[in-house]
């Protein structure tokens, strides 16, 4: 029998089955089939690789002549040295091993300059740096001041965005030179990154948000008060729902009587990539403080504003309090503080 084949070639649509089968059309003839055959001839694979989770190769094949295939881990364009084993990518090089970067993030998004995908590949990527949808281009351009957006015509970022401005010449004699803006080799920052931790909306949201449940003043020319919080930290590494319990002992001068419950918040006055929950605590040196409030038949509101050392700068804190005061329309006091953590239920 003759192998039988198609003019045309069988291209599936979708995911499924192929069903092939034989029968006789000839009438009062019997006929039996005993060695069908089906062969499925197929494009070769050159090449095939899995990776372990941050990169290193789990297992590989490829044809000798495909040495030069560079489209391998995350599906970056991406070359890498046999002999260091690290991955070049178009702005960085990476070390499947360690599952770190070799130089700096300049974005500065993690605690960490060198981490890979935030320690978490599985739902992050870091690409070549470079905005892969225009909406990307945009949005930085919206945060940055404007620019053109264009899209990558050739090149090693061909079909990709980016933001272009003019910018003043740093070579020799005078002149002027337009940039290109493919995200600062951070490819993986998300929407929630661009818009989280930018500063307009930090000077709107606090980096910490505290809930006072207990604060004694007994501030009479001279004399101290202790408040009790709640602390959540939005922001940093560190950030998670699960809230921290402090106090904070302090001694001022004024006149300051009553007790009190508030709300409020921290900002830390830094890269939102730095924000630690240790920052809430102030040992050495101490914190300064200052407060304002109206009492009425009894009835005490006011207003206070912390400034401690945190990390490379400071943490600021304000707060608005209510509840039973001294009945003296006009209440206030400066002084120092210490705030210590009590219980952290982030922390085991």
């Amino acid at each position: 029998m003759n192998p039988v084949s198609f003019a045309n070639p069988i291209r599936p649509q979708q995911k499924g089955y192929i069903y092939i089968w034989v029968s006789n059309e000839s009438e009062n003839t019997k006929v039996w089939f005993d060695d069908l055959k089906v062969t499925h001839r197929s494009r070769r694979v050159t090449q095939a690789t899995d990776y372990y989770a941050y990169g290193s190769v789990l297992r590989e094949q490829k044809t000798p002549e495909e040495l030069t295939y560079r489209y391998k881990y995350q599906g970056q364009y991406a070359e890498k040295d046999e002999e260091t084993g690290w991955n070049h990518f178009e702005l960085r090089e990476y070390d499947p091993i360690v599952a770190r970067w070799t130089s700096k993030d300049p974005k500065g998004q993690y605690y960490s300059p060198y981490v890979g995908m935030g320690n978490n590949p599985i739902s992050g990527v870091d690409p070549d740096g470079a905005f892969k949808t225009e909406f990307g281009a945009k949005w930085y351009s919206f945060w940055h001041g404007g620019g053109d957006i264009e899209q990558a015509m050739g090149g090693a970022n061909k079909g990709e965005w980016y933001v272009g401005n003019q910018v003043d010449y740093k070579g020799e004699g005078v002149g002027v030179a337009y940039q290109r803006t493919f995200d600062y080799g951070n490819g993986n920052k998300s929407f929630g990154d661009h818009v989280w931790n930018h500063p307009v909306t930090r000077a709107q949201i606090p980096d910490m948000v505290s809930l006072s449940f207990l604060n004694f003043q007994g501030v009479a020319g001279a004399g101290g008060s202790i408040n009790f919080e709640s602390v959540w930290v939005l922001r940093g590494p560190e950030a998670s729902w699960k809230p921290m319990i402090t106090a904070s002992p302090s001694l001022g001068a004024g006149l300051d009587v009553g007790a009190t419950m508030g709300i409020g918040g921290y900002s830390y006055l830094g890269p939102a990539s730095e924000i630690r929950r240790d920052f809430i605590n102030t040992t050495t040196p101490v914190g300064g403080y200052a407060s304002g409030s109206l009492a009425v038949f009894g009835l005490k509101a006011g207003l206070s504003v912390t400034v401690s050392p945190a990390g490379r700068s400071v943490l600021v804190g304000r707060s608005i309090n209510g509840g039973l005061g001294y009945p003296t329309v006009g209440q206030g006091s400066i002084g120092v503080f210490n705030t210590y953590t009590l219980h952290d239920f982030y922390k085991k």
